[in-house]
């Protein structure tokens, strides 16, 4: 299955095209509120509306309060990742859903990370790119585990490794989940760069099928 593309958007005021489509915000030096408040568009609510509380894996999520009052957010999903003083969020109307963001240029200690968390197979797939594009396919890899592990819930509570990528068609594709080929199935991995004002945003979207 294939997930239509997210919307991506720089202005929290902006508004999705599809309200029935996911949709990701990259913001700079976003106010507080902000997640409360495209939460609240979402749900046809006021801001003070929603709350939040925070799941075993420390993940927020919304409050049972406004679960209750908002039938329409039992399927809706969010994720949220910051890097500097630029935020990411993303909104999903059905179905498990994570976004992380890292910044280029890279850390310099990328190899080390990169080490630790890839499979033989994606260490080799970033050695195939030139020697100056290696850090930025390092970070394709790293903020689509990230993301796969918010989708689950779990954040990197398990050995990132076990979550496999691999080159198709020109992108990368989630090949296993939790070390078994057959979870990837239903799960799209869409990948972006934005241009901020002082850094290049490198950004993944996970999506699964519509079931929680």
């Amino acid at each position: 299955m294939t997930h239509a593309a997210p919307q991506y958007l720089t202005d929290p005021r902006a508004h999705p095209q599809d309200p029935h489509s996911p949709a990701v915000w990259v913001i700079e030096s976003p106010n507080p509120d902000v997640l409360a408040e495209l939460l609240a568009e979402r749900l046809n609510t006021a801001p003070a509306a929603i709350t939040f509380t925070t799941d075993a894996f420390g993940r927020r999520a919304l409050s049972p309060d406004t679960l209750q009052s908002h039938p329409a957010a039992a399927t809706l999903d969010f994720s949220i990742s910051r890097r500097g003083n630029i935020c990411v969020i993303g909104i999903c109307p059905a179905g498990r859903f994570g976004v992380d963001i890292e910044l280029l240029p890279a850390p310099p200690t990328w190899r080390d990370t990169a080490s630790d968390c890839c499979c033989e197979s994606e260490l080799n797939w970033i050695l195939t790119h030139d020697k100056q594009d290696q850090p930025e396919a390092f970070l394709q890899i790293w903020t689509a585990k990230e993301a796969t592990g918010k989708a689950l819930g779990l954040g990197l509570n398990t050995d990132p490794r076990n979550t496999e990528l691999a080159e198709c068609h020109g992108q990368l594709t989630l090949v296993r989940i939790q070390g078994h080929a057959s979870l990837a199935t239903g799960w799209t991995l869409h990948q972006t760069r934005i241009r901020m004002t002082d850094a290049i945003a490198v950004v993944s979207v996970v999506i699964a099928h519509a079931v929680r």
